[in-house]
């Protein structure tokens, strides 16, 4: 999918939410350079994907348990 879908799917999966307009943000420039750089490289394109979920899991959002 576009980069946008991609970043959806991530914070959909882990925050239960669509990518807020300060994720997209701050996230897709990222996304879209990691990919830009890995070009065909389908492992470079997985760690690039990886990163994303890994900074996605240090938000904020899991900072606290109520």
């Amino acid at each position: 999918g576009t980069p946008e879908q991609v970043l959806n799917a991530v914070t959909t999966i882990a925050l239960g939410r669509p990518a807020a307009a300060s994720d997209r943000e701050k996230l897709l420039p990222l996304l879209v350079a990691r990919q830009e750089r890995a070009g065909a490289d389908a492992r470079q394109r997985d760690a690039a994907l990886a990163d994303i979920c890994q900074i996605v899991l240090c938000a904020s959002e899991f900072l606290y348990i109520d």
